[in-house]
């Protein structure tokens, strides 16, 4: 199996870009909404917490469960919003490079993509400040610092394609990181990265 659009470099490494369609392919906003919920469990656990203090016992767990579905539904819809206009912002394109190799691999944004999403961890960072919000402030200053993600295969501990959305996976503990890939490679990169993850299930 030979890859037909990822290309050798003079550091022997593959490299390549690929180009998500914002609009038909919904990988970022789930991961987004994974995070959204996760967050939103956050004042349901307090309310129950609150609740069983009370010792208001099965009443606790029915408002808990009524603030998850309040706060989550919430957040997601917000979210939502908030998704189609970084793909209006991003021309409904987000666009990333990758390099791979024996080692390891790195996911990286471009260099006008990244500049745009400085602009948006700035606003969120003076929102955080003027709020009075730490997550925001911490949010914002940590996406304007970086704009690469690099994985080492000697460190995965799990790899998961989904070929339907061009996307793989790959773990390693708490730090998780994803390959863009189109559908005339997907296959060798996704074996690719298997047979040097000895450690992934």
């Amino acid at each position: 199996m030979q890859p037909k659009d990822l290309k050798i470099g003079n550091d022997g490494r593959y490299h390549w870009v690929y180009e998500m369609p914002m609009l038909r392919n919904a990988t970022i906003y789930i991961t987004t909404a994974k995070v959204l919920l996760l967050s939103a469990l956050a004042p349901a656990l307090l309310v129950l917490i609150l609740g069983l203090k009370d010792k208001d016992g099965l009443n606790a767990f029915v408002t808990a469960g009524k603030v998850y579905l309040i706060t989550g539904g919430i957040m997601l819809v917000v979210g939502l919003l908030a998704y189609f206009l970084l793909a209006a912002y991003y021309k409904w394109h987000y666009i990333v490079e990758f390099s791979m190799g024996e080692d390891g691999f790195v996911h990286k944004q471009t260099d006008k993509q990244f500049a745009k999403a400085q602009v948006i961890a700035a606003m969120n960072a003076a929102y955080g400040i003027a709020a009075g919000n730490a997550g925001a402030i911490g949010r914002g200053a940590t996406v304007s610092a970086r704009n690469s993600m690099s994985t080492s295969f000697a460190d995965v501990t799990k790899v998961r394609a989904v070929k339907h959305r061009n996307v793989i996976y790959v773990d390693s503990g708490l730090f998780k990181n994803q390959v863009y890939v189109g559908k005339e490679d997907f296959d060798f990169v996704l074996k690719y990265i298997k047979d040097r993850c000895p450690k992934a299930k």
